[in-house]
């Protein structure tokens, strides 16, 4: 089979990092489009892309691969800039990128002959800088087969993991992607935060967290995460619950955001703990949670 001509279209943080991986398994696109002539060329530049366009009419007619690679937000403005050029989609392949858009997005190119898709790679691409994604899962979505069998082969070329997954699926998946990822930033965020208020002296927070959190990973790949699991909620130690309580809810601290994070999270962590401990009985934990989330938010405060 001849190598793909791909156009790129939205040089952004996800684009820099699929582009370099494709040039380096030999797959160089031909083409990016930007609606900033500066961005495109830029691009081009970057990557050595034979053309850069701030116009999706300029795009090649032999272009056989148009990757939208957008924000979720923006790929109706491209499909839509798309279907006013007078480029023949017929046995083209167009794929976006969006880890919750499915490819019914991209209907009105499929009716316009289009082999249309969805190819997500589940990884965080926080800025410009170049990752590697090889040994990353992929999630396939299509109701082609053709698509499918094609998306297969360019994310085995990029020595992706590929998978397939249902269109209704997708933002089951995303959300999971979600929550491994930007929630434990969040996580990070307000564990930052308590820890700036203890106003420890020689000890930077990254010092303190990336020891602990690299041993909770190692824990969960080992032993699988309902077994990873330790803590007070796990130990169903109620005084120290009820410590935790005290301290962000006392009036001084004015920590009182976190405080439903902490018993939401930790009612799920009692699940999680009766999941690991099936002969432990934490009834009471969660009496006692649910207890005292009920008079915070009646009385905003515990004690």
């Amino acid at each position: 089979m001849p190598p793909p001509s791909i156009a790129i279209l939205g040089p952004g943080k996800f684009a820099h990092s699929l582009t370099a991986n494709l040039v380096k398994r030999g797959l160089r696109p031909l083409c990016v489009y930007a609606r900033s002539s500066a961005s495109a060329k830029a691009f081009k530049k970057k990557f050595n892309i034979p053309i850069a366009c701030d116009k999706v009419s300029d795009i090649p007619e032999s272009v056989t691969h148009i990757f939208i690679t957008v924000s979720d937000k923006a790929i109706p403005e491209v499909v839509d800039a798309l279907l006013k050029t007078k480029i023949n989609f017929k046995n083209k392949y167009i794929w976006h990128f969006s880890g919750s858009e499915t490819s019914h997005i991209l209907n009105e190119l499929k009716i316009r002959k289009a082999i249309t898709g969805s190819f997500h790679i589940l990884q965080t691409f926080p800025d410009l800088s170049v990752k590697k994604i090889s040994g990353y899962p992929a999630a396939l979505e299509s109701s082609s087969k053709n698509s499918y069998g094609e998306m297969k082969r360019i994310s085995e070329l990029l020595r992706l993991k590929p998978f397939a997954i249902k269109a209704e699926k997708k933002s089951l998946y995303h959300l999971a992607g979600v929550m491994i990822s930007n929630f434990t930033v969040a996580n990070f965020a307000a564990a930052e935060e308590l820890f700036n208020r203890c106003n420890i002296k020689g000890l930077d927070f990254q010092s303190l967290a990336m020891p602990i959190v690299t041993t909770t990973l190692e824990n969960i790949s080992k032993l699988g995460t309902v077994n990873a699991l330790s803590g007070p909620v796990e130990r169903a130690d109620y005084s120290v619950v009820s410590t935790h309580l005290g301290a962000l809810t006392e009036e001084s601290n004015k920590l009182e955001h976190l405080t439903n994070v902490y018993f939401e999270l930790s009612k799920y962590l009692i699940k999680v703990a009766s999941a690991k401990n099936k002969g432990r009985d934490y009834k009471e934990m969660e009496s006692m949670l649910v207890m005292m989330q009920k008079k915070y938010r009646e009385h905003g405060k515990l004690f």
